[in-house]
């Protein structure tokens, strides 16, 4: 019972990481597309 509980919180921790990096990379690409956007507005 005790194993399952730690394999079962290891892979919630590692769902968690993969989420964080989704979301690091989502926030990095929007803001790469809002400085296009301006980058088109300007020229």
């Amino acid at each position: 019972m005790m194993s399952f509980t730690v394999q079962r919180k290891r892979s919630d921790e590692k769902s968690r990481v993969i989420f964080r990096l989704f979301l690091f990379h989502f926030k990095k690409t929007r803001n790469h597309f809002m400085l296009l956007d301006i980058n088109i507005e300007a020229s």
